[in-house]
């Protein structure tokens, strides 16, 4: 390309200032093929002068650094190189100058930023009667840069020693594996011809190897089956093996070499002929495998017994030479434990195809490699034989097991030193072996072995046999032992030693002590309900089987979550000056034992780590073990049994599980106390309430005092008269105030059911959420929040009478219930199946107009029919205006007498003007204006506010009674500020309940929020 290039730009005086330059017209491949290919090349082909100015340059590469060919001849050289590549520029104007032709690398700057590498050429070229131009041509190596960084990459992470060799044989490239393998620095190495790494004398053949690949290049893999050597610079020689690749360059083509060192291999390989040889003459069976599960070794004894040749065998997969099911299931996942470095043993029972099923012991040891575990020798060894003896004398043995199997019997023989030689069935020591060679003193407790050896030292100097009883304790347990010893004698009848025979009795003097336990608790529970002498009783009979050193009783308090001592026993032991006797449950050391309910042991170790002051106190005591059970019934927690014991081992499993089963029969005696006490307080309360309420009735509501002697009054009363004896339901009607309990009370009383409970239920004052659960109770669990029955009204009243006041606010969804009750006597409580029978007088008590509820579908005609039995209506006030007086007089003595007061004279105008009012509150509303008046009355005569009565006074009789009730209902919230409850509310001025009023508000569709504020100022009083 170089030599084209001098020859047609260079050369030529004809193109001379004006190579493709972009003002001309294009150049046609006839005409100009240099100047057209010119024009068409990637290359960067381009003349400048001496200062570094562009004169002219190719289209394809002005486009590919970023610009336009105009753009470019812009731009000055030194602006297109790198920053650090200007000063090497500037060198290489001068050199250009003073050599005539120059070469090398440039990095330039796309217009983008991004760095280019290119190989430039160039040469000056002197023109007659003109400057000196440059003529320059560059070719970008940067993705043949990019590529070679990577390949050396690749290159020196590659696991192998690589060698790249051109075509002469010197190495071009090198990685560090090579270096390493070898000896040499890289310095050492390129450039050198590839033989210094092949010994002396295989050199002269290398070169034609190296050739002959050359002419028919191919890629030749690792363990081509050839014996490689390479030579270390220190001179010794070591084996390889070697992969060639051949690489298509520009330069031609080069060969990469791959070596790898298998010193280690050989020596391997080396080390398993070896241990093949060694292993040929063993008896055991032994192969080797490797990780593909193949077999690499198998010594004669393991192919005798298949039958089998080495050739069938060695080479093949373990699978084609066993049975595939059995490698699958048992020697696969063996030999995969192996590989993990483990060495394994098991037995395994397997069928050969000569010897038949045969009992074969097996080990797996792991044989390491370079790289880790990669072959695994196994062991088979043939133990058919001692198999079958080992069955042989088990089966001698069994017949004796089965004669002893289940038996508490223990058999041992002993020389005449005492010391163990046999022994079977042992239930002190956990195995034979722990007896044989041993004697008394080293088996047993001081006393115990002191007792045996009495015994069978006797046996051995009289010959006689001897039979004892034997108690000694064990770790956490005692236990007892008939005991039969007999002389055992030689051929010549000489006593040389004895047998003995021991039953073990402890079971069975447990369960003796354990009935005889809970046979007293039993009676104790029964018998007495004093827990101060019960609990003594209790902890007297389980000293028996526990031996315990303190026994307490804590009751758990829910609503304090805390555990209080309720009795405390134990030989001398009483609580110190200051220690609380009720703790949280942190604080108490069976706390944990109630919350989790289940019953515990905690030893000393664990005592010393609670913070507790009880468990301070146990190990002051020097209390080694606490036993901790929940007292729990069905229902709920009680409280804790708790044992404290200063023996070490004390309350074992069996222990726990009497214990639990004892704290179940105290928890229920202790609830039923409990229940007992409560029912017995609550049946006194209930008596004391009873009298207490009978007494403030007959005192403070005066039944049958009702004041007046209007003739509607007294057709009321004669009504009510008529209608007590009865048992018929009673619809009482009539406005709010008019006295319609007082008439329920009154018929109540008069009636043959008087001796019984007058329940009241005011159903206007109970949320509807809660009115089904109030009238007809509710069960545990009914909804959330019930957590314990409720017994309902209808209940109580049984035999006697429920009164419902404001029946007509009764909701819809209750009313069927409630007529169920009037036509059948019977109900269910909330949240229960079952149906309970009450035998009750229903009398109802209403403001509304019924009739027009049922017409609005807002009460249920059935019901209604059913209360509307006998209907009573009482007069409101206004319709018995002659008895005010009585009235007024009555209250103004009743009020002045409650303050310490005396009224004697009312004045006239005040009679006069309360007769006027028409008291829409009635009665009540009457008596709270006078008890107002009595409160403003200083002196002894009667000073009553009748400017609240003024708006009525003047409304006269003009207007409807509704409209004059709305306007006096309007008048109350505006002077209470729309307050409706409390001393001073709008219910309180009108004299009636505070129910009563939110009805009649709603009715109205008067809202008291209008009303709020500061409320009206009080008229002075008269």
């Amino acid at each position: 390309m170089q030599s084209e290039f001098q020859k047609h730009f260079v050369d030529r005086p004809e193109v001379e200032g004006r190579p493709f330059s972009k003002t001309e017209p294009p150049v046609s491949p006839a005409s100009d093929p240099f100047q057209y290919l010119a024009e068409q090349s990637h290359d960067l082909l381009c003349t400048h002068d001496l200062n570094g100015r562009l004169l002219s340059v190719g289209p394809r590469p002005a486009r590919l650094l970023g610009y336009t060919v105009e753009e470019l001849l812009q731009i000055p050289m030194r602006e297109l190189v790198a920053p650090e590549g200007r000063g090497e520029f500037e060198s290489y104007l001068h050199r250009i100058q003073r050599e005539g032709m120059a070469q090398g690398l440039f990095t330039l700057l796309r217009r983008t930023g991004e760095r280019r590498v290119w190989r430039y050429h160039s040469v000056l070229r002197a023109q007659a009667g003109a400057d000196p131009v440059v003529w320059g041509i560059a070719h970008d190596l940067t993705e043949q840069r990019s590529a070679e960084a990577k390949f050396r990459g690749l290159l020196e992470a590659a696991p192998d020693a690589v060698v790249v060799v051109d075509d002469k044989g010197a190495m071009v490239l090198v990685n560090a594996q090579l270096e390493r393998l070898f000896g040499y620095g890289r310095a050492e190495l390129l450039g050198r011809e590839m033989e210094m790494l092949v010994p002396e004398r295989f050199r002269g053949r290398h070169g034609g190897h190296r050739r002959g690949f050359l002419r028919e290049p191919r890629v030749r893999p690792m363990g081509a089956g050839l014996e490689l050597s390479g030579l270390h610079k220190d001179g010794h020689e070591f084996p390889v093996e070697i992969s060639l690749s051949p690489l298509q360059t520009e330069e031609g083509v080069l060969v990469s070499a791959a070596i790898r060192d298998i010193t280690e291999r050989k020596q391997a390989e080396e080390r398993m002929r070896e241990y093949e040889k060694a292993l040929e003459g063993l008896e055991e069976m032994i192969v080797v495998v490797d990780r593909d599960y193949r077999y690499v070794i198998a010594n004669r004894a393991f192919l005798d017994h298949r039958g089998m040749d080495k050739h069938q065998v060695v080479g093949r997969l373990v699978s084609e030479v066993v049975n595939p099911g059995v490698f699958d299931a048992v020697i696969k996942p063996k030999l995969d434990e192996c590989f993990q470095g483990k060495v394994v043993e098991y037995e395994m029972k397997y069928t050969y195809p000569r010897l038949g099923k045969r009992d074969l012991f097996i080990s797996y040891f792991p044989i390491e490699g370079p790289h880790g575990v990669d072959r695994a020798a196994c062991v088979l060894r043939d133990i058919t034989e001692r198999k079958r003896a080992e069955q042989a004398l088990q089966q001698s043995e069994e017949r004796f097991r089965i004669a002893l199997k289940g038996s508490p019997v223990v058999v041992a023989n002993q020389d005449r030193n005492l010391v163990y030689t046999w022994g079977h069935n042992p239930r002190v020591l956990p195995s034979v072996e722990d007896w044989i060679g041993k004697t008394h003193e080293d088996l047993f407790p001081p006393e115990t072995a002191l007792r045996l050896t009495q015994i069978k030292r006797s046996v051995l100097e009289t010959g006689t046999g001897a039979r004892e009883a034997v108690e000694f304790v064990t770790p956490g347990r005692k236990r007892s032992f008939d005991v039969s010893v007999e002389p055992l004698r030689d051929e010549g009848g000489e006593v040389v030693g004895v047998t003995t025979t021991a039953v073990d009795v402890t079971e069975l003097r447990e369960k003796s002590d354990q009935l005889q336990m809970l046979l007293e608790i039993s009676q104790a529970l029964a018998s007495q309900r004093d827990w101060a002498q019960l609990s003594g009783t209790i902890s007297a009979c389980l000293y028996p089987v526990f031996q315990q050193d303190v026994a307490a009783i804590n009751l758990y308090d829910p609503e304090k979550n805390t555990l209080r001592i309720h009795a405390l026993h134990g030989d001398g032991v009483k609580l110190p000056a200051g220690l609380a006797t009720e703790m949280s449950l942190k604080e108490a050391i069976s706390g944990r034992v109630l919350l989790s309910r289940e019953a515990a042991v905690f030893r000393r170790a664990e005592l010393a780590s609670m913070s507790s002051p009880g468990a301070r106190l146990a190990l002051e005591n020097g209390v080694q073990a606490v036993a901790c059970a929940p007292l729990e019934t069905g229902k709920a927690l009680v409280g804790t049994m708790v044992l404290a014991s200063r023996v070490e081992n004390a309350f074992g499993a069996t222990e726990i599980h009497l214990l639990k089963k004892i704290a179940g029969m105290v928890a229920i005696a202790l609830d039923n106390a409990r229940a007992y006490r409560e029912i017995a307080q609550l049946n006194e309360k209930l008596e004391e309430e009873k009298i207490y309420l009978e007494n403030e009735i007959e005192r403070e509501l005066h039944f049958e005092e009702i004041i007046g002697e209007s003739l509607a009054l007294k057709q009321a009363f004669a009504q009510a008269h008529l209608v007590s004896p009865s048992d018929a339901t009673v619809l009482l009607l009539g406005e709010t105030g008019t006295g319609k309990e007082l008439i329920a009370r009154s018929i109540h009383r008069m009636s043959p059911r008087k001796d019984k409970s007058f329940i009241k239920l005011n159903c206007a004052a109970i949320p509807s959420g809660l009115l089904e659960s109030e009238l007809f109770g509710h069960e545990r669990g009914a909804f959330t929040g019930a957590v314990s029955q409720k017994v309902g009204r209808l209940e109580l009243a049984d035999k006697g009478t429920l009164f419902l006041d404001e029946v007509g606010e009764m909701p819809l969804e209750i009313q069927p219930k409630l007529l169920r009750v009037l036509q059948d006597h019977e109900f269910e409580r909330l949240g229960s199946t079952r149906t309970l029978r009450v035998d009750v007088r229903i009398v109802a008590a209403t403001n509304r107009d019924l009739i027009k509820s049922v017409a609005e579908r807002q009460f249920r005609s059935d019901l209604f029919y059913r209360l509307n039995v006998f209907p009573i209506r009482l007069p409101a006030l206004r319709e018995r205006r002659e008895d005010i007086p009585k009235l007024v007089s009555y209250f103004v003595h009743k009020h002045a007498t409650r303050m310490n007061k005396k009224i004697e004279t009312i004045p006239s105008r005040v009679t006069d003007a309360l007769m006027r009012w028409d008291w829409p509150g009635n009665v009540r509303e009457l008596e709270n204006f006078i008890e107002r008046s009595v409160i403003l009355s200083p002196g002894r005569s009667l000073r009553a506010p009748l400017g609240e009565l003024k708006v009525a006074l003047e409304i006269g009789s003009q207007g409807t009674l509704e409209a004059q009730e709305r306007e006096h209902i309007v008048r109350a919230l505006r002077e209470s500020g729309g307050m409706i409850s409390g001393p001073r509310g709008a219910a309180a001025r009108l004299g009636i309940k505070r129910t009563t009023l939110q009805s009649k508000l709603q009715r109205m569709g008067i809202s008291p929020r209008q009303y709020r504020g500061n409320p009206a100022g009080s008229v002075p009083p008269v």
